[in-house]
């Protein structure tokens, strides 16, 4: 991923902008707005974004404020703006604000010491620039860090380049859940990362 790019904690201000990303790729199986509220307020779920840098910022460095500091889940250290009021604000706000529109989010849960890839996404437009390899990285140094041993993720059988992606990443198979996705149907692969 180039140094145009930034992980964050996913705050409110990002909500609309996921939302439209999560029910492109993903249909009627898409997450709603109060799935996203309940990951960004959860003490163990570390949903992140990965936004276009704010051409004042000068540091090239991945971040995570929730991952720093799990005692405030809610607070965004890392950000110029203080964390968002409402999700109804529109892009060009949220643009003149310094905040760019999300090209990928994911949200991670942990449970030591099992951790789980939740949901990721990279908006078509910013696919194979390495956003979602970046965003895999994180989470599981995050994984790591909060003391789980294995990650797991699932993934639908025909997503050849997803399921491509997370075996370079040292995934491997676990099972398989028939038929779990809708339109269309597909099995879910489930792969685990021991990361111990």
């Amino acid at each position: 991923m180039t140094n145009d790019f930034e992980i964050k904690s996913m705050s409110d201000y990002d909500i609309p902008d996921v939302l439209m990303l999560e029910r492109e790729a993903f249909g009627k199986m898409a997450w709603s707005a109060k799935d996203f509220e309940s990951a960004i307020n959860s003490s163990y779920d570390y949903p992140f974004v990965v936004h276009k840098k704010s051409p004042e910022t000068n540091d090239t460095s991945f971040v995570s404020s929730k991952a720093a500091d799990a005692s405030d889940p809610g607070s965004c250290p890392d950000s110029h703006i203080a964390p968002a009021q409402s999700a109804d604000i529109s892009s060009v706000d949220r643009c003149q604000n310094g905040i760019f529109p999300v090209a990928g989010y994911s949200v991670l849960r942990v449970l030591a010491p099992e951790a789980e890839v939740e949901d990721i996404c990279v908006s078509e437009d910013m696919r194979k620039l390495g956003i979602g390899r970046c965003l895999l990285e994180h989470m599981i140094s995050v994984a790591g860090e909060k003391g789980a041993e294995n990650i797991y993720l699932e993934v639908r059988s025909k997503n050849d380049a997803a399921i491509g992606l997370y075996k370079k990443m040292g995934f491997q198979d676990s099972y398989v859940r028939k038929g779990y996705y809708r339109d269309p149907v597909d099995d879910a692969v489930i792969m685990v990362l021991n990361i111990m």
